[in-house]
């Protein structure tokens, strides 16, 4: 295809929020098509959100999709060479780059409809708006082209594509299948590419807020987006920035980076900055030193803007909300604004937490850790770009002091705390929090080995719940951060103990692909979050649970 500078390749994919029935390239050209089965027509495919009816009803406007089918099975992918492979129903589809051209052959069990989008493209091989069954072989290029032996050129061209893009055993494999299939093109971005937490969520949240004007997207969670990031660039590294770009976009002019943006509105609060951890990854994998600099000041002017609203005078970290007076359409103020920030929305470590100047009057455990991290990758990237250290040099001086505070040694945990000025009030709860101080390099052998005694405690067991196995909030079939296992937390928890080389990194890793894998096998489905109970990403019958089957983030299990 032809190239354009201003994104890294042209390229076709499954870039609406139709689903897997609409194939373009980033200006929208392509095919679509829909599929009759017993009388009734199919146009959108995907798997749903994940949120299905409850009576009562708690969360009303949290529920499927019901205008998307998900009789989907997901075979195989590749970005470099492109291919993807699925059934629909029984209907099976192999999409292969060639030679600038996409191949495409399909055995059609039921009945389709095939409509051209767009003018600019060529397509041979089947008859547009008739319904047609039987093996197609459909070729679509930029000019007229022929393949004089169709399917010995795609079998030739297919054992091509990596062995590893179909062995379903393989954890990167996996991992890569929410943010290949999620992977969308919005022509509001400067940058276009960008990964929704799954396609049908956006008419989802649309509902939920009360927009009807951003039905197009874009919809970015900031911290859900910089995971797809971190998972793109074990694939491809271009992608993975473009996504991280379009990320920055919504970024204000003080520096926040927004949690949401939808359409062309934003939040009034952040994300965990886990873009800082992301922008490392990707540096790490491509050595694109020309990147870090073209955002470094996005980055710069962020981390300024947490140590100017989220900061505490003793080097810790605070979940906030801004623009108290304006909590309009996608705006959460007030406790609930803070508790979203975080991305841990209903999760009983805050039970014990108040709002105090816009802030949780609690040093939070998080946030601290991953601004600690922060604070080192931008020293790191200074000295690559040969920019200023000395403020990163003074702020992590300040960070080290300020570290050893989340730990109680005495009962051999760590969390967030209050600080009365006579003693500290740890927070309640164990979460899988305490594990996250691991990111920086702070910890000595007291800390590392007081975590590793607490991940082996009755608290854990040795896995990653969202919430303490003694907790009396602990819901492990239920809803939510309550007890439920979330990618996120998994891969934070395991990234801190890799970096001081502990033998529980290994623990993790294998466990939490083990999970992925199951699910994988039980269902195809790459979750959003999974039951610590039955460590099923799908919930019991008769177990209220929402829980997306094909979430960006999940692939993060597969990566650990």
């Amino acid at each position: 295809m032809k190239k354009n500078p201003a994104y890294p390749e042209i390229r076709f994919g499954f870039f609406t929020l139709s689903g897997l029935n609409k194939f373009v390239n980033v200006n929208g050209e392509g095919i679509s098509f829909l599929i009759k089965k017993n009388n009734k027509t199919y146009d959108r495919f995907f798997h749903n959100v994940g949120m299905p009816d409850q009576n009562p009803s708690i969360h009303k406007n949290h529920i499927d999709n019901l205008s998307y089918c998900d009789k989907i099975s997901l075979k195989a992918c590749s970005f470099n060479p492109f291919y993807a492979s699925y059934s629909l129903f029984d209907n099976r589809f192999e999409w292969m780059e060639y030679s600038g051209s996409i191949l495409l052959k399909a055995q059609i069990k039921d009945e389709a409809i095939f409509k051209k989008e767009g003018n600019s493209l060529s397509v041979s091989g089947v008859e547009f708006a008739k319904p047609v069954t039987g093996d197609l072989r459909i070729i679509i290029s930029d000019d007229p082209v022929s393949v004089s032996d169709f399917d010995k050129t795609f079998a030739r061209v297919k054992s091509d594509i990596p062995d590893t893009a179909f062995d379903m055993q393989r954890p990167e494999t996996l991992s890569l299948f929410s943010a290949f299939y999620n992977l969308t093109v919005s022509d509001k971005l400067k940058h276009r590419y960008y990964v929704p937490v799954n396609k049908p969520w956006v008419g989802m949240i649309n509902n939920a807020f009360g927009i009807d004007d951003a039905l197009d997207g874009p919809m970015i969670f900031a911290w859900d987006a910089s995971f797809s990031s971190i998972i793109l660039a074990r694939n491809d590294t271009d992608i993975a920035k473009a996504n991280l770009l379009s990320t920055f976009e919504g970024q204000t002019r003080d520096g926040r980076i927004p949690q949401l943006r939808l359409g062309d509105r934003i939040s009034n609060r952040t994300n965990p900055p886990i873009w800082f951890i992301a922008a490392k990854e990707i540096y790490d994998l491509s050595g694109d030193r020309d990147f870090i600099a073209s955002i470094y000041d996005n980055l710069l002017s962020n981390y300024l803007w947490f140590k100017e609203n989220r900061a505490n005078p003793d080097g810790t970290f605070s979940w906030g909300t801004d623009n108290e007076d304006d909590c309009g359409l996608i705006r959460l103020c007030g406790k609930i604004g803070a508790m979203m920030e975080s991305g841990l929305d209903d999760s009983p470590i805050f039970d014990i937490m108040n709002m105090r100047d816009n802030k949780l009057d609690f040093a939070c455990i998080d946030l601290s850790s991953l601004i600690y991290r922060a604070a080192e990758i931008m020293m790191e990237f200074a000295q690559i770009i040969g920019r200023d250290i000395s403020q990163f040099a003074d702020d992590l001086k300040l960070y080290s002091g300020a570290f050893k505070k989340f730990f109680d040694y005495e009962s051999g945990t760590a969390n967030s705390f209050k600080d009365t000025g006579n003693n500290r009030v740890f927070a309640r709860e164990i979460t899988p929090l305490s594990f996250y101080p691991l990111l920086a390099s702070f910890a000595g052998k007291r800390e590392v080995s007081l975590l590793e005694d607490l991940f082996y405690s009755s608290h854990f067991n040795g896995k990653i719940p969202s919430l303490s196995f003694n907790s009396g909030h602990f819901n492990g079939d239920g809803d939510y951060w309550r007890g439920r296992i979330w990618p996120p937390m998994v891969y934070l928890s395991a990234s801190g103990f890799k970096r001081y080389k502990s033998p529980v990194y290994n623990k993790i890793k294998e466990w939490g692909f083990q999970v992925l894998l199951e699910e994988w096998k039980r269902h195809g489905h790459i979750h959003e979050n999974y039951s610590s109970v039955t460590e099923s990403g799908e919930p019991k019958d008769g177990v209220y649970a929402r829980s997306c089957p094909l979430y960006s983030w999940g692939g993060l299990l597969g990566i650990l």
